[in-house]
């Protein structure tokens, strides 16, 4: 759907597009694991760019760290698709502090290309990387996209206390533990009412906290993630 909505924009509006793309996700039967080898780098984002009908992207991050493959080798696989000019810049997801130290260092000592983007979950539920990831972004100038702002849709405040969610949510589906906190839906209580004297939503605010953080010195260069989970059409998309 993406490529065939790329294909559509004119020269001006596609150079204003940036496209981003993941690989190392394994799914077989028996569950989902992580694989960064520089094979399976090369074949994800060989797939990904026949799908989007495209030669080239801006940014392609790992899924996640991958605990078998070194992370020497994982960043070899990404220098070897720089070098065939189908990614310009790479990044990860879900990384822990140590995680990201280690793959900063490796690429300063063997003169491989360094993640540049970092994309964890960060909201008023999940506050984490705050302790040392963030100072770590901003040491090493890279930028940080936090996914799930509103956990889920936990902070819109659609989930009631003491009832299990809907049936076709997202938190059926992907049940994390966000609601397992006897003190979350106190604290929902009180995003809707600060919400609530600023005239707008508890999930338009749990956003806009989330989009702020780059305003706090020092500044911490990044771009707000929400999800979609329903395809909603219509007649004159905006671009």
């Amino acid at each position: 759907m993406i490529g065939r909505w790329l294909a559509r924009q004119d020269s001006k509006a596609r150079q204003r597009i940036r496209i981003a793309t993941k690989v190392g996700t394994i799914v077989s039967a028996e569950g989902m694991r992580t694989d960064l080898s520089p094979r399976t780098i090369a074949e994800h984002l060989s797939s990904s760019l026949e799908r989007l009908d495209l030669e080239h992207v801006d940014l392609c991050l790992s899924h996640g760290p991958d605990t078998q493959a070194p992370i020497e080798a994982t960043l070899e696989g990404f220098a070897a698709v720089i070098e065939a000019g189908k990614v310009s810049h790479i990044g990860s997801c879900n990384v822990t502090p140590d995680q990201l130290r280690d793959a900063l260092a490796a690429s300063n000592r063997l003169g491989l290309p360094r993640f540049e983007w970092i994309q964890n979950a960060y909201s008023l539920l999940s506050r984490t990387d705050e302790s040392e990831l963030f100072a770590i972004c901003r040491d090493h100038g890279l930028g940080l996209t936090p996914y799930s702002p509103v956990a889920g849709g936990v902070l819109t405040g659609k989930y009631a206390r003491d009832q299990p969610p809907p049936r076709d949510s997202r938190l059926s589906l992907r049940p994390e533990g966000a609601l397992s906190s006897p003190g979350t839906f106190d604290s929902i209580d009180r995003l809707r009412q600060h919400a609530a004297a600023l005239g707008v939503s508890a999930g338009a605010l749990a956003l806009a906290w989330v989009a702020a953080l780059g305003h706090e010195p020092p500044a911490l260069g990044h771009s707000a993630l929400a999800g979609e989970r329903r395809l909603r059409m219509e007649r004159n998309p905006p671009l």
